[in-house]
């Protein structure tokens, strides 16, 4: 589990492929506490297991990790390479502060970016085009995970035809913007994105449950 409170960005040091699924080594100012042989670290909002680990030098590591076929399918890791930055936040512990929302590790889909624009006071807005099949899964003032980040859906526009894309737009604080690198986006960019755990359980509740609640009172 964790929060979508970014830790530190790290940067791609190498991608090797092997065969249908990836190894990438990423250094970090993330500590050995973190970094321990089969530990999560979420990486652009990817939970990945940590296969190896040795310090580089004064408070920088490195870590390896492998990327398998699925979270290929779902993710923008085959498009890394050396020198991308990615967004690294380790599992939550017991008794640390949770401050961001319930965040799985568990990538959805990719979305392409429309636009990330300066908006007043040198907040930016940032909007992505999101398939209509994921339309039930995000309500106004709801959280989103976009790399791994928390953040909070600020507006949200579909239209009435079906399977059409919708837009979705999120504010972002400078904070933000210096301390994870989804500055870095730009129209047509490709993000990770997971929809709130919590949606996601209410609506499959809903979906099976519902159905048979109402054959229940017709019988």
């Amino acid at each position: 589990m964790f929060t979508g409170l970014i830790r530190d960005v790290g940067v791609v040091e190498r991608v090797v492929t092997k065969g249908a699924s990836l190894e990438i080594e990423i250094t970090t100012l993330l500590d050995e506490k973190f970094l321990q042989l089969g530990s999560s670290v979420a990486c652009n909002g990817v939970c990945l297991t940590v296969t190896l680990a040795q310090p580089v030098s004064a408070g920088k590591w490195k870590f390896c990790a492998e990327v398998g076929p699925q979270t290929l399918a779902v993710s923008q890791f085959s498009s890394l390479k050396a020198g991308s930055r990615i967004n690294l936040e380790p599992a939550l512990r017991f008794g640390d502060e949770v401050g961001g929302h319930h965040v799985s590790g568990h990538v959805d889909v990719s979305c392409t970016v429309i636009e990330l624009a300066r908006t007043d006071e040198n907040f930016f807005a940032l909007r992505l085009s999101i398939p209509s099949a994921f339309r039930k899964w995000l309500i106004p003032k709801g959280s989103i995970a976009i790399r791994g980040v928390s953040l909070t859906v600020a507006k949200l526009e579909f239209s009435d035809a079906k399977d059409a894309p919708g837009e979705v737009e999120i504010m972002l604080v400078p904070h933000t913007l210096i301390h994870t690198n989804l500055g870095e986006c730009s129209a047509q960019t490709f993000v990770e994105v997971e929809f709130d755990h919590m949606i996601k359980s209410v609506s499959a509740l809903v979906e099976n449950l519902l159905p048979l609640a109402l054959d229940a009172r017709q019988s």
